[in-house]
């Protein structure tokens, strides 16, 4: 994911994060390289099959880093959710079975998403409150699970 129009920054927060080392960064509406790329390009991507609701980004401070100085994000984890319809096209002729499967939605759960830069994991459906408060703090509870680390943002 790349940085797009943030309405949210995190501050650093305490203890763990309080300390500066590590900056997390949560978005509304992130855009994905492809839409980043096809901006620039002044194309708009064909392909929509997972849209990216929130995401939330964490990164190194950079003086911080134990890897030495680094722009790149630690992890993210993205509220997404797949476009069924894109994939039923996908598939053609089993294309009816998945869509009565999913009761004839076009749009699939939402989903919490996990990207380091070596994997990408799924970790499950998302269920509750999408507002941006509710779901920042979701997001902002599994980074902590995930790093190891505890506070709150300030």
């Amino acid at each position: 994911m790349t940085n797009s129009s943030c309405s949210m920054v995190e501050r650093p927060c305490r203890r763990d994060l309080g300390l500066g080392r590590f900056l997390p960064h949560f978005q509304k509406k992130p855009k994905t390289v492809l839409d980043f790329t096809m901006e620039i390009q002044g194309k708009k991507a064909e392909y929509q099959g997972m849209t990216y609701h929130y995401a939330m980004s964490v990164f190194y401070r950079i003086d911080r880093n134990p890897y030495g100085p680094s722009h790149r994000p630690i992890m993210t984890l993205p509220l997404e959710q797949a476009d069924i319809g894109m994939l039923a096209k996908m598939l053609g002729s089993e294309a009816g079975k998945l869509l009565q499967a999913e009761g004839g939605s076009k749009m699939g759960p939402l989903m919490i998403g996990l990207f380091t830069g070596e994997t990408r994991l799924n970790l499950g459906e998302y269920e509750g409150d999408t507002s941006p408060q509710v779901v920042k703090r979701r997001l902002f509870e599994i980074l902590g699970r995930q790093l190891g680390v505890s506070g709150q943002p300030r």
